[in-house]
């Protein structure tokens, strides 16, 4: 049973129209970026390539390359996304999931391993917080980003624009996650939604994106 390996997985990047050659009329497109990512039991976690983007008629779903067919000022390779869209104006778009898995695996096993230390060094209440304390120290002293973000180049940004988070949506952000981290599971929540978004984003109102 093959348990690890590589697999190519499309994001949807941006919508719009655009007059498809092949229908020979104004339809909508959606435009997608391809990765190749190193996955395990087909979870992808590690971005290796990019393997560039496609452009998709909804309608015909005749498949063109995104330059050939767009304007510079709506798909450029610079921007992507282009202008067509106000939340993602600056060409931020959501990092997939399995990269914030695999950014959070890192951060798990430094926190236990600052758990472990705590355990000889410290008694009391101070070990239930370290992870609470790691995540927003972290996101303030790399601005957005733990140490598992930084290695797989993701950060935490507002929504609408990529901007670093306020104090308070940091700070609510990070309470959420905590008590959702007593049932891992509901993480899984952010496969069900286009920003790929947890509840702990939602709650702070706030995005990971791709640096």
């Amino acid at each position: 049973m093959i348990v690890f390996g590589t697999k190519n997985v499309a994001s949807v990047i941006n919508t719009g129209e655009f007059n498809c050659p092949n229908c020979q009329d104004i339809r909508n497109y959606t435009l997608k970026r391809y990765k190749k990512f190193f996955h395990i039991f087909f979870i992808p976690l590690i971005p290796m390539d990019n393997l560039g983007d496609s452009l998709e008629c909804q309608k015909c779903s005749a498949g063109y390359v995104p330059g050939s067919i767009l304007t510079r000022e709506v798909y450029s390779p610079e921007n992507p996304v282009g202008n067509t869209n106000a939340a993602n104006h600056l060409g931020i778009f959501p990092s997939a999931f399995g990269t914030r898995l695999g950014a959070y695996v890192i951060d798990l096993i430094l926190i236990y391993l600052l758990i472990l230390a705590a355990t000889f060094l410290t008694s009391g209440l101070l070990t239930i917080f370290i992870g609470f304390i790691y995540f927003v120290c972290c996101d303030f002293l790399f601005k957005g980003s733990s140490i598992g973000k930084l290695i797989l180049k993701i950060k935490i940004s507002e929504t609408k624009e990529d901007n670093l988070p306020t104090v308070t949506n940091i700070i609510i952000r990070n309470v959420v996650k905590g008590i959702c981290g007593l049932f891992p599971p509901i993480y899984l929540v952010a496969l069900s939604n286009e920003k790929v978004q947890t509840l702990h984003d939602k709650a702070s109102n706030t995005i990971v994106i791709s640096k």
